[in-house]
C-alpha cells in the first residue's frame, strides 16, 4: 500500500482534537479500545498507535505509544491491547513493518517501556484478538486464518478457519479453548478443540429472527461469546441468545452490545440507552450502570465491568460499587510531550508544566520553557495564528505567552471581546475550503468598510470542487455589520437558546417527512434498494414506522435541551476529506474573529454548529443569528433547501 494511502487511512480514524476535548490521555484518535489485564491493569490503544497504561483504575496513567517503534513504517492502526499483566501483553491491528509486509504485532515485557515486534507468521490485519489468564492467545487475520499463542504472545502457530474468503472481525475463546467466531457476511461458527474441527451455526438472520428493514446494510455478526451453556451474538446491533446443544436464537430487544471474559466471571449488556447492566445466569437485569457522556469500550473482567469514557474510567465491582478516577488527576500526559500543535519553528508539546518543541519530524524535544502556572485538567493551550501561547484555565483570564515564556498580555474573555467589537470593523471576508490527501483549495469574498457601506467586493483565490465563490450584491449595508457585531459577546456568553420554531420547519416540511418514511417503507416491502439522495433511508432492523411517524409530529414539542443537543452533534461523520465555510470579521486593530463551519461530506442546511473564534480563543456555537445574518447579507453564501433532510436526522435521532 502506498504511504499516502495509510495515511489517508489514518487520518480517518485520527480525527485531531482540541486540548479542551477531554480525550483519554490527550488521544489524537476518538478510535479508543480498552484492554485489562489479569491483575487489573488498564491498557487503551488507538488507531493511531498511540498506547496507554496504568497499573490499576486509581494507579498511574503512562503514555507508551508505539507509533514511533523502529519496525513501524507507516504507523500502526491498533484496536486491540491484550495484556495478561502490567508488564507483559501485546497490542495488534495492523501494523506494516520494514518488508512491507503487515505481519507483526508489538509486545512488552516491561509495561510498555520497550516494544518488540513479533511476526504472527501471517499477512493480514489482525481483525480481533482474544487471551485468557494462563498466557494463551488468538488472533484473527483478515483473509487467512487464527493465529495461537500458549506463551504470552512470543511466538505463534497457524490455526485454520472454517472459510478464509470470509472475513472473521469478531471472535470469543474460554479456557477450555473452545471458540465461537462471526464473520462479516452472516456467518457464525464455533469449534471445541482449539481449531481443529468447526461447526458451523445458524445465524439469527438465517433463522429469520429479526425483520431485515436495513436492506443495504451487511449481515454482520457485531460480536460473539460463550457463556456458560449459552452462545451470545450480536447481529447488526441486535443482541441474541441461544442454549448451545439446540440452536434457536432469541432476541434481548433492549441490549445492543454485551461483554464477559474467559473464565464467564460475570455478564454485563449495554443498553440501548447507553447505560449498562450486570445481568444474572439467565440474563436477567441486576443492577444498572448509568453512563453520562461519551464511552469509547468497556471490558468483563474478574467480575467487574471496566468502561472507559472521554475523560475518565469507571468500574462497577463484584459488589456493584462504582469507582470514578479521571484520566488527569494521575498526571498522565506519559514519557514525552504531548504535542499541541505547530509553528514556524517545529511541533510544540508539553509534559509537567514545561513546554517543549520538535524541531524535526520524530526527532527530540528540546526544553524551551516551564509555565508559571499548574497544568491541570481545566487547562487549555493554544497556538494562536499570531505565533504565541493562549493558557486558559476555565475561568476569565487569559494569557499568552510567547515562546521563551515571556508573558505577553493577560486579559479576560469579556474584556476582549468587548474591545473587539469597540474597536469597529473594517473588513468582512467570506470564504469556501477544502482539503484532503491529495488537495487544498479555497476561495474568498472580502468586503471593505468605505464608511457608509462596505464595498469593493474582492474575489480572490481559486475554486473549490470546481465552484468559486457564490454571487452577491457588490455591497453590504454597515449597519447590518455592526448589528452582528454587536451580537458577538452573547456568541461567547451564550443568551439565547435555539428553539425548534427558530429552525423554522414548516407544515408542508411535516408532512413531506412523513410521505419519505413511507416511500421507504414502500421501497422496503418491494426489496427496491434504488433510491434518491433525499429519499427517507434508516439502516436500522426490526423497524417500527407508526413510530417513526409519531416521531415527526412529536418534534414540533422538543425543549431546547434536546434541540441543543441534536443541533451539538448533527455532523458525525469524518473522512480524510474536510470542507469549510468561514467568515472573518477584521476590525480596526487587525483582530480577526472567524466563525467557521466544518463538514467532511454534504453540509447541513444550518450548518450548525458554528466555531467562533478570536486570538486563539474558541467557543462552539448553534446561534441562529449566526445565519440570520448571513441570509440577510448573502444570502447564496448557504443553501437555502434541505430542511426535510434535516427533519429526516431528527426522527433516526429520537427514534
Amino acid at each position: 500500500m502506498k504511504p499516502l494511502l495509510i495515511f489517508c487511512q489514518l487520518l480517518t480514524a485520527a480525527v485531531s482534537l482540541g486540548q479542551n476535548s477531554g480525550n483519554p490521555l490527550q488521544f489524537r484518535s476518538f478510535g479508543i479500545s480498552l484492554g485489562v489485564g489479569r491483575d487489573e491493569c488498564l491498557v487503551l490503544a488507538t488507531k493511531v498507535g498511540e498506547v496507554g497504561l496504568a497499573g490499576s483504575i486509581t494507579g498511574n496513567w503512562r503514555r507508551v505509544d508505539v507509533a514511533k517503534a523502529d519496525e513501524i513504517v507507516y504507523g500502526a492502526y491498533l484496536e486491540n491491547p491484550c495484556f495478561f499483566n502490567k508488564d507483559t501483553g501485546f497490542v495488534s491491528g495492523s501494523i506494516y513493518s520494514k518488508n512491507y509486509k503487515d505481519d507483526i504485532i508489538y509486545h512488552t515485557t516491561d509495561g510498555g517501556s520497550k516494544w518488540k515486534a513479533i511476526k504472527f507468521g501471517q499477512n493480514g490485519r489482525v481483525d480481533d484478538a482474544v487471551y485468557t489468564d494462563s498466557g494463551q492467545a488468538w488472533l484473527s487475520i483478515t483473509g487467512s486464518g487464527i493465529a495461537y499463542s500458549n506463551d504470552y504472545g512470543l511466538t505463534w502457530k497457524k490455526c485454520k478457519n472454517p472459510d478464509v474468503k470470509q472475513r472473521f472481525a469478531h471472535i470469543f475463546f474460554n479456557t477450555n479453548r473452545q471458540g465461537i467466531i462471526g464473520s462479516l457476511w452472516n456467518l457464525l461458527a464455533y469449534t471445541n478443540d482449539n481449531c481443529n474441527t468447526w461447526k458451523y451455526l445458524p445465524t439469527p438472520l438465517d433463522q429469520k429472527k429479526y425483520d431485515k428493514t436495513a436492506k443495504k446494510e451487511r449481515a454482520d455478526i457485531n460480536r460473539v461469546a460463550i457463556f456458560k451453556d449459552y452462545f451470545l451474538a450480536a447481529q447488526e446491533d441486535l443482541v441474541f441468545y441461544s442454549k448451545r446443544d439446540s440452536i434457536n436464537w432469541i432476541w434481548l430487544p433492549d441490549y445492543s452490545d454485551f461483554y464477559t471474559d474467559a473464565n464467564n466471571s460475570a455478564l454485563f449488556f449495554r443498553t440501548n440507552k447507553n447505560n449498562y447492566v450486570r445481568a444474572d445466569d439467565n440474563f436477567k437485569p441486576v443492577h444498572t450502570l448509568e453512563v453520562t457522556g461519551t464511552s469509547y469500550d468497556a471490558r468483563c473482567r474478574n467480575g467487574s465491568l471496566f468502561v472507559v469514557c472521554n475523560n475518565k474510567m469507571i468500574q462497577l465491582t463484584t459488589g456493584n460499587e462504582i469507582v470514578s478516577t479521571l484520566f488527569t488527576e494521575k498526571n498522565a500526559p506519559g514519557n514525552e510531550p504531548v504535542s499541541i500543535g505547530y509553528q514556524p519553528g517545529g511541533n510544540i508539546g508539553y509534559m509537567d508544566n514545561k513546554i517543549f518543541v520538535q524541531k524535526q519530524y520524530n526527532g527530540s524535544w528540546q526544553y524551551l520553557f516551564t509555565f508559571p502556572m499548574v497544568l491541570d485538567s481545566n487547562h487549555i493551550i493554544n497556538i494562536t495564528k499570531e505565533g504565541s501561547l493562549l493558557y486558559f484555565h476555565g475561568q476569565d483570564s487569559l494569557f499568552y505567552f510567547d515562546f521563551t515564556g515571556r508573558l505577553i498580555k493577560k486579559t479576560t474573555k469579556d474584556t476582549m471581546v468587548a474591545g473587539f467589537v469597540k474597536s469597529g470593523i473594517k473588513q468582512l471576508v467570506f470564504s469556501n475550503g477544502s482539503r484532503g490527501c491529495y488537495h487544498y483549495q479555497l476561495a474568498k469574498l472580502q468586503y471593505t468598510n468605505m464608511g457608509d457601506e462596505f464595498g469593493g467586493a474582492i474575489e480572490s483565490g481559486g475554486t473549490v470542487n470546481g465552484k468559486g465563490m457564490p454571487d452577491n450584491e457588490d455591497r453590504i449595508g454597515v449597519r447590518d455589520v455592526a448589528d452582528f457585531a454587536n451580537l458577538i459577546p452573547a456568541l461567547y456568553n451564550p443568551v439565547h437558546a435555539t428553539t425548534i420554531e427558530d429552525l423554522g420547519f414548516s407544515e408542508s416540511d411535516y408532512k413531506q417527512c412523513k410521505k419519505d418514511i413511507l416511500e421507504f417503507q414502500q421501497r422496503l416491502s418491494k426489496d427496491n434498494k434504488k433510491s434518491r439522495e433525499d429519499d427517507f433511508t434508516f439502516y436500522r432492523n426490526n423497524l417500527d414506522f407508526d413510530r417513526l411517524l409519531n416521531l415527526v409530529d412529536s418534534i414540533k414539542y422538543l425543549d431546547t435541551n434536546r434541540v441543543f443537543a441534536f443541533l451539538m452533534g448533527f455532523d458525525r461523520f469524518f473522512s480524510t476529506t474536510t470542507n469549510w465555510k468561514t467568515i472573518e470579521l477584521v476590525n480596526n486593530d487587525n483582530e480577526v474573529l472567524s466563525v467557521s463551519y466544518t463538514y467532511s461530506s454534504f453540509p447541513n442546511v444550518f450548518h450548525f454548529p458554528w466555531q467562533v473564534s478570536l486570538n486563539g480563543y474558541s467557543t462552539v456555537s448553534i446561534d441562529i443569528n449566526i445565519n440570520r445574518f448571513i441570509e440577510k447579507v448573502y444570502p447564496s453564501f448557504l443553501p437555502g433547501s434541505g430542511k426535510v433532510k434535516v427533519l429526516h436526522e431528527l426522527v433516526k435521532r429520537l427514534y
